[in-house]
């Protein structure tokens, strides 16, 4: 997951885009992951940013 914290914030990579950079195969699976470890909704991207 940190590796995806870093690809959300330093790169205009896609939400579906990071989640197969990290090893998903399914980007809804890697937003259901995202949102338990880090206690973040990836819904919209930009308040992800605020907040990592």
């Amino acid at each position: 997951m940190e590796k995806s914290k870093e690809l959300l914030m330093g790169t205009e990579m896609s939400v579906t885009e990071v989640a197969y950079a990290a090893g998903f195969s399914d980007s809804s699976y890697f937003i259901q992951c995202f949102r338990k470890y880090e206690g973040l909704h990836l819904e919209n991207i930009e308040n992800v940013k605020i907040f990592i």
